[in-house]
């Protein structure tokens, strides 16, 4: 779904200001909100974002617009098996997800091999970058309470180890995990805000 509506049409101004590749600089845009064509309630909002020579789109989605179909109950039903019995808030939760903005096919958009930073080290760097993005996001869209993240096959670790180096972090921005389980027993890492 996200590589289509982003192959579709990206529009340029999503990365108007972005540094050059060879500035090597990191950078976040503006929050763009897109609705879903397939669905009624559907949408995401996506944030354009640079971390050294590489652009990428972090998108925040409706849940809603993640179940083909408008019926609300088959959309719950579907989230809730989806998180383990943890029903998320449909109107307040955004399942979260980015990838390379310059990606060639639907195959090619979460390969982590195709897509490694030009020095591992950077790893940390780039887990607080997508952090920071998250925290943006939840200013700028206040009413968002509830985050899920569902790692694309080979990121689960990277996301443990962000979510696990940067939960004092995490905490102290007011949000706490909806699961102590990790992604070993939820296949999901879920966050909430607090205040």
């Amino acid at each position: 779904m996200f590589w289509l509506e982003q192959n579709q049409a990206m529009p340029t101004e999503w990365f108007a200001g972005a540094p050059t590749p060879d500035q090597r600089s990191a950078w976040v845009g503006n929050i763009y909100r897109v609705p879903l064509a397939h669905h009624a309630d559907g949408f995401f909002e996506v944030v354009p974002f640079v971390f050294s020579a590489y652009r990428y789109l972090m998108y925040f989605a409706s849940l809603a617009g993640e179940v083909p179909g408008d019926d609300e109950q088959e959309v719950r039903d579907f989230i809730r098996t989806w998180a383990h019995d943890f029903e998320p808030d449909m109107r307040t939760s955004r399942l979260v997800k980015f990838m390379r903005a310059d990606a060639i096919s639907r195959d090619h958009i979460y390969e982590p091999a195709s897509w490694r930073l030009d020095n591992p080290r950077q790893i940390f760097s780039f887990g607080q970058h997508l952090l920071e993005i998250v925290v943006y996001h939840s200013r700028l869209v206040a009413e968002t309470r509830q985050y899920f993240y569902k790692p694309a096959p080979g990121l689960g670790r990277f996301y443990d180890r962000v979510c696990h180096c940067n939960h004092l972090l995490i905490q102290e921005l007011g949000f706490s995990a909806i699961h102590n389980a990790g992604l070993e027993n939820t296949g999901y890492i879920g966050y909430e805000k607090q205040r």
